[in-house]
């Protein structure tokens, strides 16, 4: 019966993982900033959760792979259609400073 409830759980799992993919893939998203700082991720992730922003923190564990030395920055993306928001609410924070200057 164990067996039965481990893979009943297992293919929960695996269909939330193919959703996510999935509802990933169908959205488009744009990078707001890009930063190895854990604690800016947090206050950004916080803004963007109370704003009712979707985001999406891309390279979050690259850090395995690189031996947390800080060359892959992680890309904090928000959906393209609220980026100008995203990037309003990061200037009202004083945070203007950690916007990507590429013109986007």
């Amino acid at each position: 019966m164990k067996s039965l409830q481990n893979s009943a759980a297992c293919s929960s799992l695996k269909e939330a993982v193919v959703n996510a993919v999935y509802w990933l893939h169908s959205v488009e998203m744009i990078e707001l900033m890009r930063t190895n700082d854990s604690v800016l991720l947090s206050v950004v992730e916080s803004l963007m959760k109370e704003a009712g922003i979707v985001y999406f923190i891309a390279d979050a564990n690259m850090s395995v792979l690189e031996g947390s030395l800080g060359i892959l920055p992680r890309r904090f993306l928000v959906q393209e259609d609220r980026l100008e928001e995203a990037k309003a609410y990061l200037i009202d924070a004083g945070l203007e400073h950690e916007l990507r200057n590429d013109g986007k």
